[in-house]
């Protein structure tokens, strides 16, 4: 799911124009940067109309600053890589443990093993609250934090433990 699509060419064809009609109709807030030609040489007539239509729509603008955007999911200072998954019952966000970055093949075995705890702090945007979380990455762990539609928090236990060899 994306909150704003955005777009920035000098030539856009006309199904396109009528497909970004279709979705500001539907309430899509969409980022028009400049206004766009008619590409090849015989320019359909209709095209500044069709243009002008687009524009008409309030969730269309020049800027992301001139449109009401929600606020993201996460916001914090060096925010893990991340998934995220809205249900019926929330939304389940898997967080990547920071290491993983760091990953180079061929990895040795147990690789991830010896590298310190890593903790994040992230701010968590759902269910029209907004909440402090700590991340709290042990070595060889990613985490799994399920919001529910009332907004609570909740860990999931995926913890990995590889054998010993």
């Amino acid at each position: 799911m994306f909150n704003v699509l955005v777009v920035d060419a000098q030539y856009l064809a006309p199904a396109a124009l009528r497909a970004m009609i279709g979705l500001a109709s539907r309430g899509a807030r969409i980022v028009l940067r400049r206004d766009t030609r008619c590409p090849g040489r015989f320019a359909e007539t209709a095209y500044a109309s069709l243009l002008r239509k687009l524009r008409s729509f309030p969730t269309v603008a020049n800027t992301m600053s001139a449109l009401t955007l929600p606020m993201p999911l996460l916001t914090g200072e060096d925010i893990p890589e991340y998934w995220a998954r809205a249900s019926q019952t929330g939304i389940s966000i898997f967080f990547a443990n920071p290491a993983s970055r760091t990953v180079k093949y061929p990895m040795p075995y147990d690789g991830a093993g010896a590298l310190p705890a890593v903790e994040r702090v992230v701010r968590v945007h759902a269910a029209g609250r907004s909440q402090k979380v700590t991340l709290r990455f042990e070595n060889n762990q990613s985490l799994l934090l399920e919001v529910g539609t009332d907004g609570t928090l909740r860990f999931v236990d995926i913890a990995y433990a590889p054998e010993e060899r």
